[in-house]
């Protein structure tokens, strides 16, 4: 339809301009007026000069193949109960990360996090459940010869922290049904196109709301049973005055993608009637209580208690759940103050989203072993596995010892990435954007790290470059231009689950959910797609059969 209208074609522009400009219009009313917003870099994130913008979105929804959504769907569930295995299997974890904590201060810092929280050496029936928010990130693979319509999936990371822009998703995706309706409408009117209603199948309806917040609300409610059963709730501290049950988001100072956490944050409160606060790590660390130490016994593991506001009045909140927005990057940690923080926190009795182990689970080294000859098998029923593994790339380790130590056979392998970098990625173990490595910068880096520095290839995976199909895109950014690029777009599909461990090695899910989705689109000539890191925008797919 949006060629037949010549919407993205040069030719004919003048006749048809008029529908861009009322389409951005449009496009920037209803952005504004839903909260489909994130606060300016430089800008502050709290306090009265506080400004806005619209997020970086695409006017209208892109083309993608339905077989190829629906594929991402169905591995989403196996995923979520993939990472809940991984992350209780302590010994596979240490085994596989021993390399990388070698050379990888950041990772190595959250894996003595992680070991302190094994040593404490608590029962299965005294350990607080899981909680985690996963978002799976697919690209489009179109090799030469295949149609658009019969393009692949593969699998280009999990997500298991600060998985972020579902709700802003929702609200996109709301917009782009309204838009393309629209659309519909003045293309039958242009071009004598039969005007129809839209099937709800072309555009997936907005449900990460819906997953987020059921997984909150099941989280909430076996944090409750949990200290019901072990300790008699709830926690009375300060002249016997009971806590206030809160959810605490873990945020970033000057949060780019406030708004984000803002919508959820309002959903949340809502559906439980929990007030959620949001707390940066140094926030919590200042307004800690640590009852054993004024000689009030709570019970282990203790519970996360903390001053309500400035503390002026006495009123104290017991933190149920923990949702990290942030801690995933170095530059989440500054000074030791924030690492005593995230300490801290894995050692009460709050859930952690996502506890440490979880969070290791995530790193590119763990997702590179999972793709190797029969660890899946470990992990998964038989029937599970072939439709994820169809989905992986090729993932190298840069550790020679995975080699048996042949230096020829490792050094061939190096010699192959840098020959054919246009075929590779280069990975290091961080979360975020912009930290990869592509083309002549991963020929450099090799370069640099075989010369000066071996030991630090440990630290990084490499992964076969995924070959997309390009499309145009109808781009909207702070400035309202409405510029039609050419483009290719990343799907992500969240999950949530909660579990608890049970006698041996069971594991009781109370909830394992997965929909909604993120798609993400950026430049053709770009290599990264994060949009809190400046390289994409938010989208949504319009499903397409061929």
């Amino acid at each position: 339809m949006l060629k037949k209208l010549g919407l993205f074609e040069e030719e004919g522009k003048e006749d048809i301009g008029w529908v861009r400009s009322e389409l951005v219009r449009e496009a920037m009313m209803v952005a504004a007026s839903s909260g489909i917003l994130v606060v300016p870099r430089g800008q502050r994130a709290e306090g009265t000069e506080l400004r806005f913008a619209v997020t970086p979105c695409t006017v209208l929804p892109t083309r993608f193949p339905k077989r190829a959504y629906q594929a991402a769907e169905r591995v989403q569930p196996i995923i979520n109960k993939l990472v809940d295995r991984v992350s209780r299997d302590a010994s596979w974890l240490r085994k596989c990360l021993k390399s990388t904590l070698e050379v990888d201060e950041f990772t190595r810092q959250l894996a003595e996090i992680f070991d302190i929280s094994q040593q404490d050496c608590i029962p299965p029936h005294l350990q607080p459940p899981s909680f985690v928010v996963i978002r799976n990130d697919f690209m489009l693979s179109q090799p030469e010869g295949v149609s658009f319509y019969d393009s692949s999936i593969k699998h280009v990371e999990i997500n298991t922290i600060a998985a972020s822009f579902g709700m802003l998703s929702d609200r996109i995706t709301r917009m782009h049904h309204r838009l393309y309706k629209r659309l519909q409408r003045i293309c039958g009117a242009i071009v004598k196109l039969e005007a129809v209603e839209m099937e709800t199948e072309e555009l997936p309806v907005a449900s990460v709301e819906s997953t987020l917040v059921e997984g909150f609300a099941c989280a909430l409610e076996k944090y409750k049973d949990y200290c019901a059963n072990v300790w008699k709730p709830p926690v009375s501290v300060n002249e016997g005055t009971p806590s206030e049950l809160v959810i605490v988001i873990v945020v970033q100072p000057g949060e780019y993608n406030a708004f984000d956490q803002h919508h959820l944050q309002a959903s949340i409160m809502e559906r439980t009637g929990v007030r959620v606060v949001r707390m940066s790590l140094q926030d919590i660390w200042q307004r800690k209580i640590e009852p054993e130490k004024e000689g009030i016994d709570l019970g282990e593991p203790q519970p996360m208690l903390l001053k309500d506001g400035k503390g002026c009045c006495g009123l104290v909140m017991e933190a149920a759940i923990v949702y990290f927005r942030a801690g995933y990057t170095p530059a989440d940690f500054p000074t030791k103050v924030f690492w005593d923080s995230r300490r801290y926190i894995e050692q009460t009795r709050a859930i952690k989203c996502p506890n440490i182990a979880v969070h290791l689970t995530g790193s590119k080294k763990i997702q590179q072993e999972l793709a190797q000859p029969g660890v899946l098998e470990r992990f998964l029923d038989a029937s599970e596995i072939d439709e994820l593994r169809s989905t992986f790339t090729g993932l190298y380790s840069l550790d020679i010892e995975e080699y048996n130590n042949n230096e020829d056979e490792f050094n061939g392998l190096l010699d192959s990435f840098a020959s054919e970098p246009q075929k590779y990625v280069l990975k290091p173990q961080r979360e975020g954007g912009g930290s990869n490595f592509y083309d002549e910068d991963l020929v450099d880096k090799l370069k640099s790290m075989r010369v000066n520095h071996k030991e630090e290839l440990k630290a990084y995976i490499v992964q076969d470059r995924i070959t997309p199909p390009i499309q145009q895109s109808f781009l909207l950014d702070s400035k309202p231009t409405g510029d039609v690029i050419e483009t290719t777009v990343e799907l992500g599909i969240f999950g949530a689950y909660v579990s608890t461990p049970m006698d041996g090695e069971e594991v009781e899910f109370h909830c394992n959910v997965s929909g909604g989705h993120l798609l993400r689109t950026k430049y053709k000539e770009s290599k990264e797609v994060g949009v809190a890191a400046g390289f994409g925008f938010v989208d949504s797919p319009l499903l397409v059969d061929g």
